[in-house]
């Protein structure tokens, strides 16, 4: 599993357990030609370009949360931005997870803790 994934899943464990008023689910753009009626092949896409990794509500206020996870050396694309931008000017929460394993800083679970942190103020 990648250090992505793994810190994905961790999140996605770890909110719930700590803040049952946060719902997140993990988020997967799709793009693929599946059979459709009578066998025809069709196209199904799912999300779209720059959605975060992890989305969610906070309640009871309903506020929008949404959760980008970058490990090692990736930076947010061009859509990223553009969809954290579109979050925060709309009033919802936009956090960037970034986690590198051999900079000589923050463990995973460290990385894990800063993010519950950040939302405790939730």
């Amino acid at each position: 599993m990648s250090d992505a994934n793994a810190l994905t899943a961790k999140l996605l464990i770890e909110i719930p357990a700590r803040f049952p008023n946060i719902r997140v689910w993990c988020n997967n753009r799709v793009d693929a030609m599946l059979p459709g009626f009578n066998g025809r092949m069709r196209r199904v896409q799912a999300g779209i370009d720059g959605q975060a990794d992890i989305s969610g509500i906070v309640g009871p206020s309903g506020k929008r949360l949404e959760l980008e996870v970058k490990c090692g050396k990736d930076r947010q694309s061009l859509e990223q931005i553009a969809f954290e931008r579109m979050i925060r000017e709309r009033g919802g929460v936009y956090v960037l997870v970034a986690y590198q394993r051999d900079n000589g800083g923050m463990t995973m679970d460290g990385v894990v803790k800063w993010t519950l942190e950040m939302l405790a103020d939730l």
